[in-house]
């Protein structure tokens, strides 16, 4: 099986751990004893600066205020805060 991926998170479990993984588009695909994910961008939870996606999630609100009046790719800009909010939601996977 393939399928596309959207803007969400990855739960991968080995042994006794779980690691989380926040991702943007890509594939994923299943065999019987194999999970591929091909991923347009990946991060690791811990990894991610939650800082700088709090900062890109506050940019990416604001130019959807000014999309209306504005030239500014609302599509864009959606995409944009999408990405910022799953990469605070994974990061926040592994603070708690």
């Amino acid at each position: 099986m393939v399928a596309p991926l959207a803007i969400g998170s990855v739960r991968i479990k080995n042994k006794n751990e779980t690691e989380y993984v926040a991702v943007s588009g890509g594939f994923l695909e299943v065999q019987p004893k194999k999970v591929t994910i091909l991923a347009q961008s990946a991060e690791r939870a811990e990894d991610i600066d939650v800082d700088r996606a709090l900062r890109a999630k506050r940019r990416a609100e604001e130019r959807l205020k000014q999309a209306k009046q504005e030239h500014i790719d609302f599509k864009r800009a959606e995409l944009a805060l999408k990405r910022a909010i799953n990469r605070i939601e994974v990061a926040n996977m592994v603070r708690k």
